[in-house]
């Protein structure tokens, strides 16, 4: 999927991934468990996402067995792509609700450019939701 080879999809439903982080360890096949696997997040370009992102990536470093989770880079790339391409005024609005305090881990697997322009879109009050990617945008 844009050029990384995937072998396991973990669907977690927003937050919902927290609460099933502790079943990880112990309910997966023991090949998902290996330390050595890559394990990627993709979600909404916006406060949430990004929070949910940093606060599982603190989850799965915790412990005797720390695993790195990293923003799929690639799937992000191709969000921002389309959305600059579509233009900020159909991009939807963030929800007020949103914490907007992040610790900046996120941001710091993606090259200055597309961390600024990331910025520029949430700075706006807009986001980019994960569903603007779809199966047509792989090559």
């Amino acid at each position: 999927m844009f050029g990384e080879e995937i072998g396991t999809v973990i669907y977690g439903a927003g937050k919902g991934i927290w609460r099933s982080y502790e079943d990880f360890r112990f309910c997966v096949e023991p090949h998902m468990n290996d330390g050595r696997n890559r394990i990627l997040y993709f979600g909404d370009l916006d406060y949430e996402g990004i929070g949910i992102y940093e606060r599982l990536a603190a989850l799965f470093g915790e412990g005797e067995e720390p695993y790195e989770v990293e923003p799929f880079a690639p799937a992000y790339r191709k969000m921002l792509e389309k959305a600059e391409h579509m233009g900020m005024d159909f991009l939807p609005e963030t929800s007020e609700n949103q914490n907007r305090c992040l610790s900046g881990r996120f941001f710091g697997y993606f090259p200055e450019d597309m961390k600024e322009r990331m910025e520029r879109i949430l700075l706006a009050g807009r986001y980019i939701p994960q569903e603007i990617i779809h199966v047509a945008d792989l090559p």
